[in-house]
């Protein structure tokens, strides 16, 4: 982004003709970021009518409504069952100049389930590395 906002996205899927789905997955606010990141999981059922994967990015405001900073969409009957997907896409937002949103991306990870699949959750994380604990300082040995 340009500069330091509240980003948050809306996640949700379309039809062909843009109309929304039944479920919509709203990520937290970042604040005071210019390259926030989510770092958040979702899972959407895909019937017939779906066509796109649709993320709507805003910069949250306390005073005045949220601001539109931009949107971007994936065709999901593109992207083949089980294969990952981890690309970087590009936010547009035809209503204002470019140079407002010059070079917003986003980064998706997507996999794609067949839907006769067991839906998959990510594996836990593996617990966080122990450190060490520092060495005793050596007496009369070097500070620092």
């Amino acid at each position: 982004l340009m500069r330091a906002g509240d980003a948050y996205c809306l996640v949700f899927m379309t039809d062909a003709h843009g109309m929304p789905g039944d479920v919509a997955y709203k990520t937290d606010v970042v604040p005071h970021s210019s390259t926030p990141s989510w770092n958040e999981e979702f899972l959407f059922g895909i019937n017939p009518r779906t066509v796109n994967l649709t993320i709507t990015m805003f910069d949250k405001d306390a005073v005045t409504d949220d601001d539109l900073i931009g949107s971007m969409q994936v065709n999901v009957n593109e992207l083949e069952p089980w294969r990952e997907v981890d690309e970087w896409y590009k936010i547009v937002n035809t209503q204002l100049p470019a140079i407002k949103i010059h070079d917003a991306m986003i980064r998706l990870q997507i996999t794609r389930q067949p839907a006769d699949a067991e839906p998959v959750k990510a594996p836990p994380r593996p617990p966080a590395k122990q450190l060490a604990p520092l060495p005793a300082p050596v007496p009369g040995g070097p500070v620092g």
